[in-house]
Order: structure tokens, then C-alpha cells, then sequence
């Protein structure tokens, strides 16, 4: 049987583990699910099932998604074309912390082309966004069509961002 430490000062119910139940999770480990799916099945955190999978599952025997230097290049120019991390990590399935490092050029350096922003919208949508602003259509409707926070439409409407495009747009 495997024991999991579980913190005394806690104020949830831990989770029990039986040996059925590190079976399983073991064997669904072991047939490829991902940690997060797993832990999704059985109703408990991701750390719990890593904690599981490390004493339970040998270290040569875990396995750690390599990704090659052309599925690199993929996730860089889907970085580009505006994806968002968690639709390419689950794409390649790898976690989204991983595509961001990619991103940003903490792994893979020597990968071709600039590397992407973290900038969500392009000078064309601040242009949009101030045409729908001046046509009458709420913040909010504005923020779900560009797939940001109703705060972010409403700073580049009062021009707190995007000053630069405003002053030349005048």
C-alpha cells in the first residue's frame, strides 16, 4: 500500500486512497491519460496523483512527453497565429507552463522567426474596438467578440492603453 502524506492543519476532508484506487490510477497512468485527466476522473487534485504516480510508478518507468524540435516549431507558429496555450498544450499534450516556455523562448532557442508576445490584440482590433466603442456596443460585448477582460476594452477606450495609436489616430 501506498501512503500519501496529508497535512494535519487541513480544513477540507482529505482524500482517502485505497489500494484499489492507487491501482487504478496507476493503470490509467500507465495507459497514457494525463495527470490532470486522471485527476479529473477521480475527483482529486493533480499533486495528489503526481504524489501517487511518483511512489507508485518507478522513475525510469514515468514518462515524460519529449517534444521534437519540429512539433516545437508548430507550437511557436500557433503561438503566432493568435492560439491560446491551453488549446495547443492540449493540442500536443504537454501543460500549458511548457507552450509558454516555447513561447518565450525559454526552451527550444534556437527555434526560427521572432518570438511571440504576450500581446492578445493587434492595433487593427484597438481600431475595431474603438469603432464599436463610438457605434454603441457595450464593453462587454466588445470584450466576449475579442476574447479579453471587459476592464481591458474599457482601458483602451479611455486610452489608459494603446496611446500610441490613439495620438495617431488623431
Amino acid at each position: 500500500m501506498v501512503s500519501i502524506p496529508v497535512q494535519a492543519a487541513t480544513k477540507v476532508k482529505p482524500w482517502v486512497t485505497t489500494p484499489d484506487l492507487v491501482e487504478a490510477i496507476v493503470a490509467d497512468y500507465a495507459t497514457g491519460a494525463t495527470q490532470r485527466t486522471i485527476a479529473a476522473q477521480y475527483g482529486t487534485s493533480k499533486t495528489t496523483v503526481a504524489r501517487i504516480v511518483r511512489a507508485a510508478v518507478p522513475a525510469q518507468d514515468r514518462r515524460a512527453k519529449v517534444l521534437t524540435h519540429a512539433q516545437a516549431q508548430q507550437i511557436l507558429d500557433l503561438c503566432r497565429a493568435g492560439a491560446t496555450l491551453r488549446s495547443i498544450a492540449v493540442r500536443f499534450g504537454v501543460s500549458d507552463v511548457t507552450i509558454g516556455h516555447i513561447a518565450h523562448g525559454k526552451t527550444f532557442k534556437a527555434l526560427e522567426g521572432p518570438r511571440t508576445s504576450s500581446q492578445r490584440l493587434k492595433p487593427a482590433d484597438v481600431q475595431i474596438i474603438r469603432r464599436l466603442h463610438r457605434d454603441g456596443v457595450a464593453s462587454q460585448v466588445i470584450a466576449a467578440q475579442f476574447e479579453v477582460s471587459w476592464y481591458t476594452i474599457r482601458r483602451i477606450i479611455t486610452g489608459r492603453t494603446w496611446q500610441s495609436l490613439a495620438e495617431a489616430a488623431a
